[in-house]
């Protein structure tokens, strides 16, 4: 070998494990792996030459049997063959030693690149790396980065004509470069991938002897990116059905073994976004329940331009920033929403109509988001029905599907929320009672610990303490054991027990329960269920004024949040409730049909209205409103017949009911009303519950406001004062003369012990007037 002729990078590590003995040598390699050159290098400087034989047929070979037949007869002959890639000639090697290169052996290795860099600046390790990444050791593209780093378009040009013949030849059926589609390369993903694909079992060995893969760092495979890229072209002629089913199992061979943190933390070392993509949105509810805050990092690692380029990706990112940004839960919407006229909300509604007809998991996650979307954008009705559809499509979808459980009870947790929102509290509780069902399949804490949370709330709402209980048992069996968002999960039950602390008029129970909770509501989604049970804490001290101010706040600072038919309905009941305690009127802007019908009458046995009393339970009947169960309204009914007192049939019938399933709360009420003062004693309770009761009672009976008695006339100027309507447009809407209502101002001004018009509507507010 000439001093002026250097060897082929690859040439001096395939000498190391080479036969001596052999003199031809037969190269299979594609075009661009420098081939001649690497057959030259086998000659050097004796007697010899390289013959070309990559254009003849497959099963030409009687000149390589002449040529056999040569260096059987000269000793110093060497001879060097350039096959086809289709070239079947292991016969020879029977006849005479010969020695064969493949592919994988005239492909650099990393510690060869700096050959080709030659001193160069910019040659030192980082820029082999950087190439090899790119290009692996394909020498002729290998070269064009080792003149101009920047020049990966030439680069990329020039290696995809020979990998394209290379591979027309050794993987006619696209089998083999449909590993592309993988990020992770070991014999487990590989035979995991190809399992799902087809019955022939590739390996990690047949990658690498078609040159696709190549060793990289400590015993790992690399497949560079130039041939990556080159792969997905060829497999993407297969079409869009072939390589959602190549992602899908793609992914799952990745997380079998890898892991799903794993997994996601390699495609975006690789910047695999497109892979990121699909398991943020594919395997969100697995994320989810491993840490939503490590799913929102792996979210916000999706570039802007990949997360707009899919509609349901920056949607879902955008929710699920909403969920886990704040332990608190979601901000409340600002601005009025408009169903009709938000694009986006009428967009989802088409597609997910359009998936529910042949629904699956991605259909549901779909339907997931516009869900979430309409919730978390204050179309609390529109949430709840897009839920019931939800839920029906989940339902389809797990019987043409095999559903996970986590996934299901996700969604059915999810759904009783939405549904609990919008008031439809019967729906709630099947889509909660679903959850539950689901995660005792699972075994999952967080999943055990949600529904089972907001079970006992709902139950403890609707006055079902026997039921409150079971499910504060079931909670407390796995709440300590949830990994994350313990705090979250907890919020349902503490609400639960501070309700029943509530009903039984343990004040200091319930301060303790409260006293778990932030001092004013934050922005839970159950944020009213936490407001009512405060402004019940106040009532029950004697606060009454305090109770209602807070309510106010509440509605003022949360104005599309209080829409929420579940926060109307409970403020509404406070306020009510209020009402009823200090003997004041109910405000003029309470929505009467909401409020529970057992409040309305024992309002109107109040003031001495038993025949109005029972026409509220009769039009609506004593367990439509938001309680369904509970004895308020059976023993509004008993005071309704007998506004004079308890009869004594009926004093053994609440006997009886209180002992079922009563709570002191209740006996409270009833004891406020004209004539059944001394029900308490016709009971038997201990003597914990009678101080208990008799405490609440004479803390109403002092604080009963001294409320003036207006006028209709001059509560009718009452409400257009609060309009913030000038004593001329008042006269104009009443037919009345401006110096009548002048004087009736004046007589509001007395009666209300005011000095200017907003001290005097603060005053009427404050008593309800």
């Amino acid at each position: 070998m000439t001093a002026q002729f250097q060897p082929h990078p690859a040439f001096q590590r395939f000498m190391g494990w080479a036969n001596p003995r052999a003199r031809l040598l037969l190269v299979r390699a594609a075009q661009g792996t420098g081939r001649f050159w690497f057959a030259n290098s086998w000659i050097g400087d004796g007697p010899g030459e390289v013959h070309d034989f990559s254009a003849k047929s497959h099963s030409d070979c009687s000149e390589l049997e002449v040529l056999d037949q040569q260096l059987a007869e000269d000793p110093n002959l060497r001879a060097a063959v350039i096959l086809s890639p289709g070239h079947t000639v292991w016969h020879l090697a029977l006849h005479a030693p010969v020695q064969f290169a493949e592919q994988r052996d005239l492909l650099l290795s990393l510690d060869e690149i700096p050959i080709l860099l030659g001193g160069r600046a910019g040659s030192g390790s980082e820029a082999a790396d950087a190439i090899f990444r790119q290009c692996g050791g394909w020498l002729i593209a290998a070269r064009k980065l080792a003149e101009d780093q920047q020049a990966l378009e030439p680069a990329l040009q020039l290696l995809r004509g020979g990998l394209s013949m290379w591979l027309a030849h050794r993987d006619p059926h696209r089998e083999l470069s449909e590993a592309a589609i993988l990020s992770v390369f070991d014999e487990a993903t590989v035979a995991a991938y190809y399992g799902q694909l087809t019955t022939t079992s590739h390996t990690v060995g047949d990658l690498v002897q078609c040159g696709l893969l190549q060793g990289f760092g400590n015993g790992g495979w690399l497949m560079p990116e130039m041939v990556r890229q080159l792969l997905l072209e060829r497999v993407r002629l297969a079409g869009a059905e072939r390589m959602e089913i190549l992602e899908d199992a793609a992914l799952e061979a990745s997380i079998s073994e890898q892991g799903l943190i794993a997994t996601a933390e390699v495609a975006i070392a690789r910047q695999q976004w497109d892979f990121l993509s699909r398991i943020v949105v594919g395997k969100w509810d697995e994320l989810y329940l491993l840490d939503p805050m490590q799913l929102t990092e792996l979210a916000s690692q999706i570039p802007s331009f990949v997360a707009r380029s899919n509609a349901y990706l920056g949607l879902g990112i955008r929710l699920l920033d909403s969920l886990t940004h704040d332990k608190s839960g979601p901000q409340f919407p600002r601005i009025a929403p408009n169903y009709g006229n938000d694009r986006l909300a009428q967009s989802l509604r088409t597609e997910t109509d359009r998936l529910f007809l042949k629904p699956d998991a991605r259909a549901v996650t779909v339907g997931l988001l516009e869900m979430l979307y309409l919730r978390f954008n204050g179309m609390y009705t529109e949430a709840g029905e897009a839920s019931l559809r939800l839920r029906d499509a989940l339902h389809k979808a797990s019987g043409a599907h095999e559903m996970e459980s986590s996934f299901s009870a996700l969604i059915h947790a999810q759904a009783g929320n939405s549904l609990y929102l919008a008031g439809s509290e019967a729906e709630a509780l099947q889509s909660y009672e679903l959850s539950l069902s689901h995660a005792r399949k699972t075994g999952n804490a967080y999943l055990l610990s949600d529904p089972s949370g907001k079970l006992a709330l709902l139950h403890a709402l609707h006055g079902d303490m026997d039921s409150t209980r079971k499910y504060l048992d079931e909670h407390e069996q796995h709440i300590g054991q949830v990994r994350w968002g313990q705090a979250m999960l907890e919020r349902g039950a503490i609400l639960a027990r501070a309700y029943l602390a509530s009903g039984s008029l343990d004040s200091d129970q319930m301060r303790r329960e409260l006293g778990k909770l932030p001092r004013t509501p934050d922005s839970d989604e159950f944020w009213s269920v936490h407001a009512y049970l405060l402004a019940m804490e106040k009532i029950s001290s004697g606060l009454t004024a305090a109770a209602r101010k807070l309510v106010y706040r509440m509605r003022q600072q949360r104005e599309v949040a209080s829409r929420a038919p579940l926060a109307r309905r409970l403020l509404d009941d406070i306020l009510a409730t209020a009402a009823f305690v200090d003997h004041t009127y109910l405000p003029d802007d309470l929505d009467r049909i909401g409020i529970d019908p057992a409040l309305l009458a024992l309002k109107h046995l109040s003031e001495g209205k038993p025949d109005s009393a029972l026409a509220e339970l009769d039009n609506r009947g004593p367990f439509t409103g938001l309680r369904r169960g509970g004895n308020l309204g059976q023993y509004a009914r008993m005071a309704a017949l007998s506004p004079e007192g308890a009869t004594p049939g009926l004093a053994a019938s609440v006997r009886q009911a209180h002992a079922d399933s009563g709570s002191l709360y209740e006996i409270a009420m009833l004891k406020m009303l004209p004539g059944w003062g001394s029900i308490d004693s016709l009971l038997e309770m201990d003597s914990e519950s009678a101080r208990r009761l008799g405490r609440i009672t004479v803390s109403a009976e002092s604080r009963t406001a001294v409320r003036p008695l207006l006028t209709q006339r001059e509560r009718e100027v009452l409400s257009h004062l609060r309009e913030g309507k000038s004593r001329k447009e008042i006269a104009e809407q009443t037919f009345r003369s401006e110096n009548t209502i002048k004087t009736q101002i004046r007589s509001l001004y007395r009666k209300l012990q005011a000095n200017n018009l907003k001290q005097m509507l603060d005053r009427a507010r404050t008593l309800g007037l």
